[in-house]
């Protein structure tokens, strides 16, 4: 049996600076990390202890996700590969 936690579900992250003709402007970087520790005090506001889960499109989100801890339970059925912050992964995003 597989217990499934709640956690909050991030659809969609439309933050990626490097889509811009030349070099990105300062003002976006760092964006993505926002959003995503906005989820995770949502979470926790929840009672979820900061669960958040979210499927990658591309290697270069899957890295900056494995980079702010989030654990790669590789790919999901639709092929992307699916990524969650645990409780401790979510509580060094708050600090």
């Amino acid at each position: 049996m597989v217990r499934h936690e709640p956690l909050v579900y991030v659809e969609l992250v439309i933050a990626a600076p490097w889509n811009k003709v030349g070099a990105a402007p300062r003002r976006y970087y760092g964006v993505g990390t926002v959003l995503l520790r906005r989820a995770v005090s949502e979470s926790m506001r929840l009672g979820w202890e900061g669960r958040v889960g979210l499927e990658s499109l591309n290697e270069e989100s899957s890295k900056f996700y494995r980079k702010l801890g989030m654990k790669d339970f590789g790919p999901a059925a639709n092929g992307m590969h699916r990524f969650e912050f645990d409780p401790d992964s979510a509580r060094l995003q708050l600090l």
